[in-house]
């Protein structure tokens, strides 16, 4: 489906039956979304490293949800607070929150078929497509700021951030890259232009250096800008080299 509109792709038929004549098609939902969790294993290296993205273990995310609540309590999410993780990739981070904190939690990244994977799989949270470093950057922080017009992000969202007695939870497992002005380094392709973000554009005006080139720092860059008091941030460390 494209905007409403269905797209019919030929198929051959022979070759269709002879793929499934020699594998078996996986139904089990939990199995399904435990291969899905993993697709940065099936993703080319080079790609992954350029972007900075790397998926969070099941594991590991169950431990970040167990020093979630020994700091801010069990049920947290009862307590007049909101949870956004606004890199969520296939959501692995989110996997190990019981499901009745779903509804407070905004689960927004940069691919779009990983928000309508994450939909299927967090189907109370609000989901959406959101690249955190550009989009709403000048309505919000532009030197001519208009926070009424051309919002990208969902009303909701937007209506809980003018919220002043709403708890904020920033959780999170941000991208890990870092603009290179080498131009080859260990048969890695240059990642020079990973970087240039409009975030990386306010940061730069702020004679801020080097931390302009990493994204990491551009993510927490713009969650200060955004968020001034009642607020959590849990960044979840990048862990693929222990796998």
């Amino acid at each position: 489906m494209t905007d409403g509109n269905k797209i019919c792709k030929p198929i051959d038929i022979d070759a269709y039956k002879a793929f499934w004549s020699q594998y078996e098609k996986i139904r089990n939902h939990d199995t399904i979304i435990s291969v899905r969790q993993r697709m940065d294993r099936m993703t080319e290296e080079n790609l992954r490293r350029f972007t900075g993205e790397f998926f969070t273990p099941i594991n590991f995310a169950r431990k970040a949800v167990d020093y979630l609540s020994r700091v801010v309590g069990d049920n947290f999410f009862k307590n007049n607070f909101r949870i956004w993780d606004m890199c969520a990739g296939t959501g692995n981070l989110e996997f190990a929150l019981p499901a009745e904190a779903w509804k407070f939690c905004y689960i927004s990244t940069l691919n779009p078929d990983d928000a309508n994977y994450c939909k299927k799989i967090y189907p109370d949270a609000t989901v959406f497509q959101y690249d955190y470093l550009n989009d709403d950057v000048q309505n919000f922080f532009g030197k001519e700021k208009n926070l009424f017009q051309g919002i990208k992000m969902p009303e909701k969202l937007f209506r809980d951030l003018q919220n002043p007695d709403l708890k904020w939870i920033i959780f999170i497992n941000p991208p890990y890259a870092t603009a290179s002005n080498f131009e080859r380094k260990k048969n890695r392709e240059d990642k020079n232009n990973v970087s240039m973000t409009k975030i990386r554009d306010l940061m730069t005006a702020e004679n801020l250096g080097a931390a302009s080139r990493e994204l990491y720092s551009q993510f927490l860059y713009r969650i200060n800008l955004e968020f001034q008091n009642n607020i959590f941030v849990s960044p979840f460390p990048m862990v693929q080299d222990l796998f």
